[in-house]
């Protein structure tokens, strides 16, 4: 007679049955360095505006879209990183939200300005 494979098998109840694990790939606490060198093209029109302060409403404005771009690019590199901790992310879209906010308001100045 051929042996029988039994498999251990415990009672499931439904709950058990559909139950969902995560198990996150990086771990929750470990915050990895933001790339803060993406704010660096932020100062060149600034530096710009020291040189000819003419202009300085133009540079003005470029700095603050630079720096919108800057936090944007800061956001997207965020939320690349596999991670369940989600608070710096969320204050990461306040400040890009703030930054685009005052890139409008500077625009919006320079168009009225000209």
């Amino acid at each position: 007679m051929e042996k029988e494979t039994s498999e251990e098998s415990t009672p499931v109840t439904g709950e058990e049955r559909y139950q969902l694990r995560i198990e996150p790939t990086a771990n929750p606490g470990e915050f990895q360095k933001l790339p803060l060198w993406y704010l660096g093209p932020v100062l060149i029109p600034l530096f710009i505006w020291m040189a000819m302060p003419k202009y300085g409403p133009v540079w003005f404005a470029c700095a603050a879209i630079l720096l919108f771009l800057a936090c944007w690019a800061m956001l997207r590199k965020e939320r690349s990183i596999d991670t369940t901790n989600v608070d710096r992310e969320i204050v990461l879209y306040l400040v890009a939200a703030v930054a685009g906010g005052f890139a409008v308001a500077c625009s919006a100045f320079l168009l009225a300005y000209a």
